[in-house]
């Protein structure tokens, strides 16, 4: 989907701020802090913490309340703010350098004076899109051998609901938490723009995953690759649940990582987590990320932050 949404719901786009973590990911749902109540933000740690400031990829949890790992999170996703401030600006470098410098323009600038030109002033319309689109900060999360989930707080005076974009309202777990095996689960991801069914077909799945990150401070954007900024990090995780989808394709592709997983009455069992090969892919049992994130599911179907 990739475009702004408000009030905030499950099923769209969300990346840290900057184009570091511009593919982004899916905010999952909305829980509640146990200690404080306050509405937080569910989902991957490895959508809202895409880059690591420490320089680091795995043992995020032992680094929790660090300012190193302070970062805004923002909705529509990092590359789709980048997208509309190029949308804004125009793709045109020679026009938008001659508005830009004015009377002070060059007759005949060159192609490199041209590119920085319109990089920095990019770059400058990422920051005010940016500041607009931030809706959350990051709280607490980790990314280990079983574990993947992370929470932001709210911003205060921001809008959110527990309705996928199709109008489904996303239930709380239920109280016995027995997970239907063989049973019909559904996700709604913000890259495959809609909702999908599959099977919960087993647990305690081992899977090992390559995830991608940054390892320093990209800014913006530029010739990332070259400059071996980005880097991959394989991931083993056991004791996960194993979706398959029920149309053959895959159940989850980039993008829909984060995504809620809930059983055919709509309560929320679960938090996608990664791609498997062909139709089948996997997730967290929420009971887990409940009880390690310190969260719960909110009092209020929707609400102001």
């Amino acid at each position: 989907m990739g475009k702004l949404v408000r009030p905030l719901c499950p099923g769209i786009s969300i990346s840290q701020k900057g184009f570091g973590a511009a593919t982004g990911g899916t905010l999952g749902c909305f829980v509640q802090d146990c200690d404080t109540n306050r509405i937080m933000l569910l989902s991957n740690m490895h959508v809202i913490q895409f880059f690591q400031p420490s320089g680091g990829f795995l043992g995020f949890g032992k680094k929790e309340g660090s300012d190193a790992l302070k970062n805004t999170i923002v909705q529509p996703c990092g590359i789709e703010i980048k997208n509309m401030a190029e949308r804004t600006l125009g793709r045109d470098k020679l026009k938008v350098y001659n508005q830009g410098k004015g009377a002070e323009a060059k007759l005949l600038p060159s192609p490199t004076d041209l590119k920085e030109y319109y990089q920095t002033t990019v770059n400058g319309q990422i920051d005010t899109l940016s500041e607009l689109c931030s809706v959350a900060e990051y709280s607490r999360g980790y990314l280990e051998a079983d574990f993947d989930a992370a929470v932001a707080e709210l911003v205060p005076g921001t809008l959110w609901t527990n309705k996928t974009p199709d109008g489904t309202q996303i239930l709380a777990p239920p109280d016995d938490f027995a997970l239907p095996i063989d049973g019909q689960v559904w996700k709604y991801g913000d890259a495959s723009g809609a909702k999908k069914w599959g099977v919960l077909t087993a647990n305690k799945k081992t899977m090992e995953v390559p995830f991608k990150t940054f390892q320093h401070d990209s800014n913006h954007f530029g010739a990332m690759a070259s400059s071996g900024l980005f880097r991959s990090v394989p991931i083993t995780f056991k004791d996960v649940l194993m979706v398959s989808g029920n149309s053959g394709g895959a159940f989850q592709i980039q993008g829909d990582s984060g995504s809620a997983l809930c059983d055919d009455q709509n309560r929320l069992i679960g938090l996608m987590s990664t791609g498997g090969i062909g139709s089948t892919a996997y997730a967290i049992s929420i009971d887990r990320v409940f009880d390690r994130l310190g969260v719960r599911f909110p009092d209020t179907i929707s609400g102001v932050a």
